[in-house]
């Protein structure tokens, strides 16, 4: 497989956002997002739903930026 090869291609949105913590370093957000995808190229024929629930953050000492956090997925 090369470096960037397309492997799926398909759409999504966020199901839900939880507020997770307000203080004087920022806001933290945990959303779920689920998504229909369609294999492409050497994926090809792998079609299903990915449901990801992560973690985000942004503080005013950032500019307003977002600081992920890894979170967990699951392809169905």
């Amino acid at each position: 497989m090369g470096i960037g090869e397309l492997l799926w291609e398909g759409t999504g949105k966020t199901q839900i956002m939880i507020v997770k913590k307000v203080d004087a370093e920022g806001v933290t957000v945990e959303f779920t997002w689920a998504g229909e995808v369609k294999g492409q190229g050497k994926a090809a024929g792998f079609n299903g739903s990915i449901i990801f629930t992560g973690e985000t953050s942004g503080s005013h000492k950032q500019g307003g930026g977002c600081n992920y956090r890894p979170g967990h997925n699951v392809y169905v």
